[in-house]
């Protein structure tokens, strides 16, 4: 397991889990074990190269990367999205909640120790759970990927907030998301958690 910032490695370490520390994406890049990492751990605001250039990086080394898991930001949605199609496997946002943190981490060393992918294909655009969406579900979801907020696609589609937060409520219904960033990962192709849990 290997972390860029170190109070995430102390988390994990709590959990049983051995963790290597880096400062930066800079010395993490260079070290020769990355390769062989069970995990990678990045922030998406850490010192240069930052946490996109880092994971770009990372996925260069080829379809036997490490898997990545990428923090964050609060409302920081687009660079999460980013982060998806980069090739994280998964993304947590501040503040970060410890225990789903280490259920994440657990889950992607699961599947490899079965030599199972740890980040499924992409999903095809008749998943039924996104098939299931209202023409303005649809757009909501859209504008929430982009990082809008309620009351920013309230202006955008003319109608109130409390109307955006009832799509909203609807489009996890629908879904079966059990929170927000399940719902953006199944959005983008990445990550399902809802399918995971449910298996």
């Amino acid at each position: 397991m290997i972390c860029v910032v170190a109070s995430y490695c102390a988390l994990l370490a709590s959990a049983g889990f051995t963790s290597i520390p880096y400062p930066s994406g800079e010395l993490l890049l260079a070290d020769s074990r990355l390769g062989d990492a069970a995990c990678v751990l990045l922030d998406l605001r850490m010192p240069e190269p930052d946490g996109i250039e880092t994971l770009r990086r990372i996925t260069a080394l080829g379809s036997d990367h490490p898997p990545v898991v990428m923090i964050t930001g609060q409302g920081d949605i687009p660079s999460a999205v980013l982060a998806i199609q980069l090739g994280a496997t998964d993304f947590r946002e501040k503040p970060v909640d410890d225990d789903e943190l280490i259920e994440v981490v657990t889950r992607i060393l699961q599947r490899r120790a079965r030599g199972e992918p740890t980040r499924p294909p992409p999903k095809n655009a008749g998943d039924p759970r996104l098939a299931a969406l209202t023409r303005r579900e649809n757009q909501i979801l859209d504008g929430l990927v982009n990082g809008l907020t309620n009351k920013q696609i309230a202006r955008e589609l003319e109608i109130s907030p409390r109307t955006v937060e009832a799509h909203r409520a609807s489009i996890m219904d629908k879904t079966r998301a059990t929170s927000f960033s399940q719902l953006i990962r199944m959005r983008v192709g990445g990550l399902s958690d809802v399918q995971s849990r449910s298996g």
